[in-house]
């Protein structure tokens, strides 16, 4: 069956495209973390990082040494004082899913 040319996707398959000059931020446990400007997800070396699978050089480029290191701290483990991979991992997944880079 061919779908017409026309067709209406429906609203929840559309991706949210962020606005235009809006830099991308997420809500994460209760504190809200901003990229460093609002083209930090579309930035080469981000790209590259990530294709190296150098999760955290993309979010230290993508949110700023300050802001990484602030992240780092909240999500640190009161009693031992360090940071589980598996949340900075979730830290991602949120951050991205709600900063979805429009593409062309």
């Amino acid at each position: 069956m061919d779908i017409p040319e026309n067709a209406k996707t429906p609203q929840d398959r559309k991706k949210k495209k962020k606005p235009a000059g809006k830099r991308a931020s997420v809500e994460f446990r209760g504190v809200t973390y901003t990229a460093r400007d609002e083209d930090a997800l579309d930035d080469i070396d981000v790209v590259e990082a990530l294709d190296n699978q150098a999760l955290t050089v993309a979010l230290r480029l993508i949110l700023g040494e300050t802001e990484y290191e602030r992240l780092k701290e909240n999500l640190a483990d009161p009693d031992t004082g360090k940071t589980k991979g598996s949340d900075i991992a979730k830290f991602w997944k949120q951050f991205i899913a709600e900063n979805q880079v429009a593409k062309n």
